[in-house]
């Protein structure tokens, strides 16, 4: 479970936004961050930043966690008492809302995580090139 303190969504011009060094792939840097962005939609420039997406987990009161691209659970690699551990890994996202117009992207915080699924055939997730 998520802390929701820890990560509620402010306006990208707030100076104390604390960034994930491992947002955007290891980038160091929120996507909403880019001084440049402008809203696809209505070229609007005014945005919320949101660092780790979060979603209701309707399975307890009060839970909430957070959202995935996607998953996949299988062996760590790793040795166990009766065999290979398993584990989950997840890609999660961190998003950008057009505070005009409500348009938002979502943008995977693990992209070498993301390629190890490709590479895998995990998760459902396929490379698509060109």
């Amino acid at each position: 479970m998520v802390n929701p303190n820890s990560c509620a969504p402010v306006k990208a011009d707030d100076a104390s936004i604390a960034v994930d060094p491992r947002a955007a792939g290891g980038g160091g840097s929120l996507a909403g961050m880019n001084p440049t962005w402008k809203c696809l939609r209505c070229s609007g420039d005014d945005r919320y930043a949101i660092q780790q997406v979060l979603i209701a987990d309707n399975t307890s009161a009060n839970g909430i966690d957070a959202f995935t691209l996607t998953a996949h659970y299988g062996e760590t690699g790793e040795s166990g008492l009766f065999g290979g551990k398993m584990g989950r890994s997840a890609v999660r996202a961190e998003a950008v809302v057009c505070a005009k117009c409500g348009y938002t992207e979502l943008y995977a915080k693990d992209l070498p995580l993301l390629e190890r699924f490709a590479a895998e055939r995990q998760g459902g997730v396929r490379r698509l090139r060109g």
